[in-house]
């Protein structure tokens, strides 16, 4: 998705360059709002399943990094190998996975920012800017459809990795805390 959202920036960035810019963009929208159309049913379709991902690697990161905090349960060198392994392997798909879902709607965003530094002679031409402020907001609206979603419970975007990263220190402070106490 990612891959073809660039190659409308490309088009678009041609695009703004030639001459009859109007009936161009007119095209170039009808096209891209398709593509909008068709990214948003299949993020739709595969929301569930992100949910389920990223529920799984998070609870496998969790999971292995308590194993490795607590020590207890490794009877040998290979489990403790095993978990640690594990959480790399999880951190790893899990910051993959959402920044290249982020990069998505940061796609929507280049094409935005290239509408917007055309020359200043385009927005004297009442049809023309017209159109180009018509895109400009359309482009806006669509960032938000083409984002990645879990059941629409949260966005995929870089900050996600931080949300995470402040839940894995607080729930493994907690862990230690309960440990010392047992002690």
């Amino acid at each position: 998705m990612r891959n073809l959202l660039k190659d409308y920036l490309k088009k678009l960035q041609i695009l703004i360059c030639e001459d009859n810019i109007t009936i161009n963009l007119r095209s170039f929208l009808r096209d891209f709002t398709k593509v909008v159309e068709l990214i948003k049913t299949v993020n739709d379709t595969l929301s569930s399943t992100t949910f389920a991902m990223v529920a799984f690697w998070t609870t496998g990161i969790f999971y292995n990094l308590s194993k490795i905090l607590y020590r207890n349960p490794f009877t040998d060198i290979l489990s403790f190998v095993s978990s640690s392994c594990n959480t790399i392997n999880y951190t790893i798909q899990f910051l993959i996975f959402v920044v290249l879902s982020s990069e998505i709607p940061k796609s929507v965003a280049e094409m935005k920012s290239v509408i917007l530094q055309v020359s200043e002679s385009l927005f004297f031409d009442e049809q023309k800017s017209s159109s180009i402020s018509l895109l400009a907001l359309k482009l806006e609206n669509f960032k938000e459809l083409v984002t990645v979603t879990g059941l629409g419970l949260f966005k995929l975007e870089k900050s996600v990795i931080l949300i995470c990263l402040g839940s894995g220190i607080s729930y493994e402070l907690l862990i230690l805390q309960l440990m010392e106490r047992n002690k």
